[in-house]
């Protein structure tokens, strides 16, 4: 899965914020969008967001190394990490919002996993 922000193309729901440039082939099945439903999740363009962020909390995110199971859990919460160190000015609200979003991605792995 990788972040809303990579939009495809014109054709695409996120179109208005493609990043691909005007005229390019419609035709590579929405490549890199959250609307081509079925994708592996991918951390790459995730983790250089966060990365990138300088915010402490962003680098447990991270999902690369879970099993195939957690990854699937894990992925949707660092797209969305990564899009709030995109859209929002740094300043303790960010990391409030990082943090508790933490919360909600461990209590969901937490959930997969018990028994």
């Amino acid at each position: 899965m990788k972040i809303v922000d990579l939009r495809c193309c014109s054709t695409c729901p996120h179109g208005d914020r493609c990043t691909l440039p005007p005229g390019h082939d419609t035709g590579h099945n929405h490549r890199g969008c959250d609307c081509n439903a079925g994708n592996e999740p991918v951390e790459g363009d995730v983790a250089t967001i966060l990365a990138a962020s300088g915010d402490h909390v962003a680098q447990f995110f991270s999902f690369s190394h879970l099993p195939p199971h957690l990854q699937a859990v894990s992925a949707p919460f660092a797209a969305l990490a990564a899009g709030i160190v995109r859209d929002l000015p740094r300043n303790p609200e960010r990391t409030v919002a990082l943090r508790k979003l933490l919360e909600a991605k461990d209590a969901a792995v937490r959930a997969l996993v018990a028994k």
